[in-house]
């Protein structure tokens, strides 16, 4: 199975951005709202055994972790301006970043490689083709330093993704309590 680790984001600033990077016409696939998370790591293609190990670890890692606020800051884009790809909001949370970290060593310890350069965000859309590119670039510049909003974490899931034609659908395997 195709499995993640991640927070189930939600607040109504993501719309409203989203709503905002619409008007500009440039081809972008945005994620659909109920599927908007944060990803603290992407397992990739798991078997069963390996899926259980896991949970294992996530639980005995947020067992010690309390429930944060996090806040939606800022607006970019990955790799860069001059190549996007993927759209996305920032978060500001040195709780979850420390957990992430303490979650990617445990993980370590059975098996699964090490995140490069992670830094916490949400993806929101994807970018299609270079349609209405300056339009683009101009309502991010707008955009990368809004104060978007705080959320509540207080739970870190183990996702399974199907991929679709229509997109990917999430179910959850597991949920660790903060």
């Amino acid at each position: 199975m195709r499995a993640f680790i991640a927070c189930d984001i939600v607040h109504p600033g993501i719309k409203e951005v989203i709503s905002e990077i619409r008007k500009t016409g440039a081809a972008v696939k945005f994620v659909e709202p109920e599927n908007t998370h944060l990803t603290l790591k992407f397992l990739g293609e798991i078997d069963e055994d390996t899926a259980g190990k896991v949970g294992a670890v996530l639980k005995g890692v947020c067992f010690r972790q309390g429930v944060m606020e996090a806040r939606l800051s800022g607006v970019g884009v990955f790799p860069s301006q001059n190549y996007m790809r993927v759209l996305w909001i920032g978060l500001v949370c040195p709780g979850l970043s420390r957990l992430q970290r303490r979650l990617d060593d445990a993980l370590f310890e059975i098996g699964i490689r090490r995140e490069k350069n992670f830094k916490l965000h949400l993806t929101i859309g994807r970018v299609k083709t270079g349609k209405n590119k300056l339009a683009l670039i101009n309502c991010l510049e707008a955009l990368k330093d809004r104060e978007i909003g705080s959320v509540k974490i207080d739970e870190v899931k183990l996702k399974k993704s199907v991929l679709t034609p229509k997109g990917p659908i999430y179910s959850d395997i597991m949920v660790a309590k903060l």
